[in-house]
């Protein structure tokens, strides 16, 4: 046989012994998965996730909005001349709207 079928030979071997190894692997998982507290736990994960994440997106949101609104307050704090307004016009603006952010929050 010359080296090249030999060497060629080789790397079939190893990429099907890989392959073997790989689905010996994936049928352990599923073995695990088929163990009916575990898949009755991986379930339970799955549609905690599925109703937890709108919620966490939703935290998220009312968050930013609340750090939005005190942002906004700041911002008039020191731009109330570029909106018409007089000192204390912009004092109760501002005071509105950090009253709006511990209300979202």
């Amino acid at each position: 046989m010359s080296p090249l079928v030999s060497l060629l030979q080789n790397i079939i071997q190893e990429a099907h012994a890989d392959n073997q190894r790989k689905h010996e692997e994936k049928m352990q998982e599923l073995q695990l998965i088929a163990n009916s507290e575990l898949r009755d736990k991986y379930v339970e994960q799955l549609v905690l996730d599925k109703f937890l994440t709108p919620i966490e997106d939703a935290q998220h949101k009312i968050q930013d909005t609340a750090k939005h609104a005190q942002y906004m307050a700041e911002s008039v704090n020191y731009y109330y001349r570029d909106h018409n307004l007089n000192k204390e016009q912009a004092q109760e603006v501002c005071q509105q709207f950090r009253v709006l952010a511990i209300k979202i929050s």
